[in-house]
């Protein structure tokens, strides 16, 4: 029996961002999906075609050749393997814009100048 000073057992309601709506579960979806598209499109798009157009400029200035990055190639190896020299890997990250040398993706193709016009 219930008296009138009684009050029914009221249960707290979980904050409104913790209850999922299918408006907010949708637009997660639909960012994922996104994100995963846009990697996979950055990976298949040809590292030639990004830095073709800055390479060409490189070769009309200095003397050099094309070098396309095999997988496991350091910048330090192909200064090694082209220069002689493991401490010039700097002249190649410079001479084609490569801020992060640990980021050297296979395919991607580089501007290795010249001993003499470095």
């Amino acid at each position: 029996m219930k008296y009138s000073g009684d009050r029914e057992e009221v249960k707290p309601r979980p904050p409104i961002f913790m209850k999922p709506s299918l408006a907010g579960v949708l637009s997660l979806l639909f960012l994922v999906a996104v994100g995963v598209l846009w990697l996979r499109k950055s990976r298949e798009e040809p590292a030639e075609a990004v830095t073709r157009p800055f390479l060409e400029s490189q070769e009309n200035r200095c003397p050099g050749r094309f070098y396309t990055v095999q997988d496991g190639d350091t910048l330090e190896a192909l200064a090694r393997r082209f220069y002689r020299d493991p401490r010039q890997w700097s002249t190649l990250a410079r001479v084609n814009d490569i801020r992060d040398p640990r980021k050297l993706r296979a395919g991607r193709v580089i501007w290795v100048p010249d001993v003499e016009s470095r």
